[in-house]
């Protein structure tokens, strides 16, 4: 027989369970819907529950952090700033010939990436 034949009921073989006071009995009782039993309250808002917390768990999860646009101006700045410190090193090197303007070049690439990068960065947040 497989699991997913019979009524949902049919299918529920484990029992969880909790101990109450008498008073905590009857106030269960008064708030069940009619026809209900306590166990199927304590199931239907247990289960509201941990449906409520896995959501809220997913989207905690896939919410990306936004970076602070002051922060990525500051880092935007700074790397601007150690460009123009590796064009003012690479003129002189090139003036006396102890650098190929090639190698200058290939130098700043990957600062121009991160430029690129961060200043896409800063558009969207």
């Amino acid at each position: 027989m497989s699991d997913q034949s019979g009524t949902e009921e049919r299918q529920m073989r484990r029992t969880v369970g909790f101990r109450a006071l008498d008073d905590d009995v009857a106030a269960i009782e008064e708030v069940c819907d009619e026809g209900e039993s306590p166990g199927q309250l304590a199931r239907r808002l247990v289960m509201a529950y941990v449906a409520r917390h896995l959501t809220l768990r997913r989207r905690r999860r896939h919410r990306r952090r936004r970076p602070e646009g002051g922060v990525l101006a500051a880092i935007l700045g700074d790397l601007g700033k150690i460009g123009s410190n590796i064009n003012q090193i690479a003129r002189v090197a090139n003036a006396s010939g102890a650098m190929d303007p090639a190698e200058v070049r290939a130098a700043l690439g990957p600062l121009d990436d991160m430029r690129a990068r961060v200043a896409e960065a800063l558009r969207d947040a």
